[in-house]
């Protein structure tokens, strides 16, 4: 269990923007860490999910509905998952039926921009689901100017555009290239 518990958090700090963890260095402080809203997302992601894939495995009855065997094996799988590490102490493809598919979820969203993870990167899907709500908002309300902010700054209409382009493509590509692996 403790060298599980290390492995998770140095995965973590692989799926963490490494500007970040050199701010905190040169700062002397953690500070930095709960001040960047990419970090926070991500942590709050990985803490939703770990509560999906975690709670129905104890519920279940999957590690003989004992608690911290759940949490131990769940959170493992989550966060070697949401960082691509690789690790694995456990198979999940016998877990409920969508928990395996959460996993393949975080991988494709969790990690920070200017990290070692992989996927579209936690900054973009949190800059796209800030997009949709715009776009809901202006159905209700088409003259109002609506502008989207990250991290209490304005981000330029280009750069979101450019991040729903890339999304769109990314997600496509997956699409086409999951069938193809299937043929």
């Amino acid at each position: 269990v403790p060298i599980e518990i290390a492995a998770m958090f140095f995965m973590l700090a692989g799926a963490t923007n490494f500007a970040l963890h050199f701010l905190a260095w040169r700062g002397r402080s953690f500070k930095v860490y709960l001040r960047d809203g990419e970090f926070r997302s991500m942590l709050a992601v990985l803490s939703a999910f770990g509560v999906l894939v975690c709670l129905p495995l104890y519920l279940q009855g999957e590690y003989a509905g004992d608690l911290g065997t759940a949490l131990r094996y769940g959170l493992f799988q989550l966060v070697a998952y949401a960082t691509d590490a690789g690790f694995a102490t456990t198979d999940p493809s016998h877990w409920p039926v969508y928990a395996p598919l959460l996993l393949v979820l975080a991988t494709f969203m969790v990690g920070c921009s200017g990290s070692t993870a992989g996927g579209v990167k936690m900054v973009r899907v949190v800059l796209f689901a800030k997009q949709a709500l715009r776009e809901l908002r202006k159905l209700v309300h088409p003259s109002a100017e609506l502008m989207i902010k990250f991290d209490g700054k304005t981000v330029a209409n280009e750069v979101v555009y450019a991040v729903g382009g890339f999304f769109s493509i990314y997600l496509g590509m997956t699409i086409v290239l999951t069938f193809a692996m299937i043929a």
